[in-house]
């Protein structure tokens, strides 16, 4: 039977104690609904809940629940218990994995709203070819081991490992900003110029209106690590606005970005630009501008400031990784790759392939095979 989570926006005068007298109105008629109520997050500085409910179909849920006390809820995703397990640490209630038998008396004010970081290596599938599989490998299990002793360092939950990076849960910002420093810092002591890590954090709860959990956070985290230079962190503006409230020192490492509420929406409109116009080979930078009804010089200062990037190395950038992505996915020979890109032609894109990774394209289709 499905699992679903909903969402439950509340008001400013229901406690934890209200909550749980209400999910126990939950229990006492799931049956009838044929649903199971696992348990439930209730987080008060957010005024928000959210159930955990196997059921037959969403509308059983909200029946359940319009049943029990009239409190409907305004979302509600089907999700998977290892990945609930994953981001939040539990799919029951506390009181059962304690076998307390007094639940009418265990209140849950625990938030489900979580920091979520992402990890990538930089120009990993290149960094392959440069350096070859044993020393990539060797590489590779040092940052495994660091990412792992930091996670449970700063109370973090492994997510997932991708193929060139972690997917990480935290319940505290802070910690996962102690984590990111310390993940940078010991990257950098290693003093192996080509092993660079980036860096993305965003925050948010499980259920938005992206059908996926936390699906909300985790796209913009990979966006932010997207857009992080080599070494560096790049942090939503959630984050920045919390920390500012309770920790102002929190971005003293000038390996952080900590983007404002302005930042992070002009980030995000330059993505969707660059993202539905960068493989035009006609797409420069008078166009970049006018897309994003920017001056040049406005473009220039805003990216120079939270990429480190000149409007036309940005766009150079995402054609190259965009590149390197098709070529290791064999969409094309490196001519048809080139033009694909958003190159002019394919003697620019070899010389900046050249420039930027060190190889030149063919050499890197012939090495991947």
């Amino acid at each position: 039977m499905p699992i679903y989570m909903d969402r439950h926006d509340l008001t400013e005068a229901v406690t934890a104690e209200a909550v749980a007298k209400v999910h126990q109105e939950d229990l006492k008629i799931q049956d009838q609904y044929g649903c199971r109520v696992l348990t439930y997050w209730f987080d008060e500085k957010r005024n928000t809940a959210f159930c955990l409910i196997e059921a037959p179909e969403k509308k059983a849920v909200s029946d359940m629940h319009n049943k029990a006390h009239g409190l409907i809820p305004n979302m509600i995703i089907e999700v998977d218990n290892n990945v609930v397990n994953a981001f939040l640490g539990r799919i029951e209630n506390p009181a059962i994995a304690g076998n307390s038998r007094d639940l009418e008396k265990t209140f849950i004010n625990e938030s489900a709203f979580r920091t979520i970081l992402i990890t990538k290596i930089a120009d990993f599938s290149v960094l392959k070819v440069k350096l070859g599989n044993e020393k990539v490998a060797s590489l590779i299990d040092f940052h495994d081991k660091i990412i792992r002793k930091a996670i449970k360092k700063h109370s973090g939950r492994e997510v997932k490992l991708i193929r060139d990076g972690f997917v990480i849960s935290f319940s505290s910002s802070l910690k996962a900003l102690d984590f990111a420093s310390e993940i940078q810092n010991t990257i950098t002591k290693l003093n192996a110029p080509d092993f660079q890590i980036m860096i993305g954090l965003s925050a948010g709860p499980p259920v938005t209106e992206n059908p996926n959990l936390f699906g909300q956070t985790v796209h913009l985290a990979r966006r932010l690590c997207s857009a992080a230079r080599s070494g560096c962190t790049m942090i939503s503006a959630e984050i920045k606005e919390q920390m500012l409230e309770d920790c102002p020192d929190a971005f003293t490492d000038n390996k952080m970005t900590a983007l404002s509420s302005k930042d992070e929406i002009f980030l995000n409109h330059l993505l969707d630009v660059t993202e539905n116009y960068c493989d035009e080979s006609g797409f420069d930078v008078n166009r970049f501008g006018r897309k994003l009804g920017l001056s040049k010089a406005q473009l220039y200062r805003k990216l120079t400031k939270l990429c480190g990037y000149s409007p036309n190395d940005f766009i150079k950038e995402y054609r190259l990784r965009k590149a390197v992505e098709a070529i290791e996915k064999h969409q094309g020979n490196v001519t048809e790759i080139a033009y694909q890109s958003g190159f002019s032609s394919p003697s620019y894109f070899s010389k900046c392939f050249l420039e930027r990774f060190g190889i030149l394209p063919s050499a890197f289709a012939t090495a991947i095979g």
